[in-house]
């Protein structure tokens, strides 16, 4: 998916990776290009759909970011009971 942005000129600042199946840093970083190394963020937990969790990421990102940032975001969780209520604070 970053290729299709760098095409056009988009450069990524920072990508937030969340994954709730443990996994050594080891493994995750030799398959991240060099070029988007320093805007990793692997975060080896889970993600929680309740908007006031630490472990929400739109949380985050609405805590952390402006209203002119370009943020993508590409949902895909195997658990509805969480993908699901996500999805919907999107469309918030």
């Amino acid at each position: 998916m970053t290729q299709l942005f760098q095409r056009f000129g988009f450069r990524f600042d920072h990508i937030y990776a969340y994954k709730v199946k443990p996994k050594e840093p080891a493994q995750v970083f030799i398959k991240v290009p060099d070029e988007l190394k320093a805007a990793y963020h692997w975060i080896n937990v889970g993600v929680s759909s309740d908007p006031k969790s630490g472990l929400n990421p739109l949380k985050m990102l609405l805590e952390n970011y402006e209203e002119d940032d370009l943020i993508v975001i590409k949902l895909d969780i195997d658990t509805s009971s969480i993908e699901l209520p996500l999805a919907m604070q999107l469309l918030e």
